[in-house]
């Protein structure tokens, strides 16, 4: 978007460890364009990095209002919504995330570590099963393999566990999980 440069600049701002004034750049600029998501996103972001989680969740709120359909935003909502406490809400958009953007690899993974929190052992291994081919073979697909091994053992499929920790050695074989 057009507004991308002036984003830019306000994160190589925070970057570099000026973030009263990159907040006074996002701050600016949605004043002065209040109706661009990406500048909306921006500033819930930096809110998120700075911990106000609260006023993040407002913003990505606000941003969605504009466009609703972006995964992006949803997963970016639900960060916020999760770190507040708000684990129903969370879970929520973390679908609507996935929703709109189904190879969004991190919401399915957090939806995954989200319902491990709440005792959902049979949601988190649905999320798992999602996750797990939107990753490279690798480290990441072992982490994946070796979290959906856990809900699978949480969930009282010890067969299906100890499947999904022999893949997950495979694609690691120094995983130690």
């Amino acid at each position: 978007s057009s507004d991308e440069p002036a984003i830019a600049a306000a994160r190589t701002k925070a970057r570099a460890g000026d973030r009263a004034g990159a907040r006074k750049e996002l701050e600016a600029l949605v004043q002065a364009k209040p109706g661009s998501a990406p500048v909306l996103a921006a500033l819930g972001d930096f809110q998120l990095r700075a911990g106000e989680v609260v006023a993040a969740e407002t913003t990505f709120a606000a941003a969605l209002a504009i466009a609703p359909r972006d995964g992006v935003l949803h997963f970016d909502r639900a960060l916020a919504l999760e770190r507040a406490g708000r684990g129903a809400d969370a879970e929520a958009a973390y679908l609507e995330a996935g929703r709109f953007s189904p190879g969004l690899f991190a919401a399915w993974y957090n939806l995954g570590e989200l319902r491990l929190q709440q005792d959902d052992a049979a949601g988190a291994v649905d999320a798992f099963r999602v996750a797990e081919p939107l990753v490279a073979a690798g480290a990441g697909r072992s982490k994946v393999l070796t979290r959906l091994g856990v809900a699978l053992r949480k969930a009282d499929q010890p067969a299906a566990a100890a499947e999904a920790f022999e893949k997950a050695i495979v694609f690691r074989p120094s995983n130690v999980d």
